[in-house]
C-alpha cells in the first residue's frame, strides 16, 4: 500500500513539473541572443586536433586543463574557430566570448580571483585587430540585460546554477568569481 501511495504521489509531482527538456525559457531567450551569430562547424579536423595537441603539450590556452577528458580538443577547437572568423572576417567586429568554464587555462586567476581572459589569448586575437571581450554568462546576461531586456529571474538562476555547479565541480565553495579589470583595448568581465 505505501509503495502504491508513494507511486501515486511521484506521478502526480511529475505532471506537476515542467519538462526543460523540450520548452525551457531561459535557453529560449539564451538562443534568441545568439541567433546568427554563432560559428559554423570546424571543416579541418584532423589538422586542429593536431594542432591542439601540441599546444596542449607546451600548455598554450585554451584547453591544456582538458587533457584528461576523453575529448580533449572542444575549447580548442572553439578557440580555433573563433580566430579563423576574426582572421577572414573583412569586417573587424569586436570579439564577445561568453564561457563558464573557469579553469585557469581560460582566465588569468589571482589566488581565487578571476582577473580576465588569459594574457596569451588576449595577444593572439589582438594579432587580428579587433577588440576581445570575455565574459561569464551570468556577468553578459547583466550587460545585456537593457539591450534585450532579458528578465532579472533569468540571469539570477543562471548564477545559482553556476554556483552550484562551480560548488559540485570544485568541491568547495567559490562565492566571489568575479573581479572586473581593465587593459586599454581589452574589456574583460566574468
Amino acid at each position: 500500500k505505501a509503495v502504491k501511495a508513494a507511486n501515486k504521489e511521484v506521478g502526480i509531482a511529475k505532471k506537476k513539473h515542467p519538462n526543460w527538456s523540450s520548452n525551457d525559457p531561459i535557453r529560449n531567450q539564451i538562443d534568441n541572443l545568439f541567433k546568427g551569430k554563432v560559428g559554423v562547424q570546424c571543416k579541418n579536423i584532423d589538422e586542429v586536433e593536431r594542432i591542439g595537441t601540441a599546444r596542449n603539450s607546451k600548455k598554450i590556452p585554451p584547453g591544456y586543463e582538458d587533457t584528461k577528458k576523453e575529448y580533449p580538443y572542444g575549447d580548442w577547437i572553439g578557440w580555433y574557430q573563433i580566430m579563423e572568423m576574426v582572421k577572414e572576417s573583412e569586417v573587424k567586429r569586436p570579439v564577445i566570448l561568453i564561457t563558464n568554464d573557469n579553469k585557469k587555462d581560460w582566465w588569468l586567476k589571482i589566488g581565487d580571483k578571476i582577473v580576465g581572459p588569459r594574457p596569451e589569448l588576449i595577444k593572439e586575437i589582438l594579432q587580428h585587430n579587433v577588440k576581445f571581450h570575455m565574459y561569464t554568462m551570468e556577468k553578459f546576461l547583466e550587460i545585456a540585460k537593457p539591450i534585450y531586456k532579458v528578465n532579472l529571474t533569468t540571469i539570477k538562476e543562471i548564477g545559482e546554477v553556476n554556483k552550484k555547479n562551480i560548488e559540485g565541480f570544485l568541491g568547495k565553495q567559490n562565492e566571489n568569481l568575479a573581479e572586473t579589470t581593465s587593459i586599454p583595448g581589452v574589456e574583460f568581465n566574468n
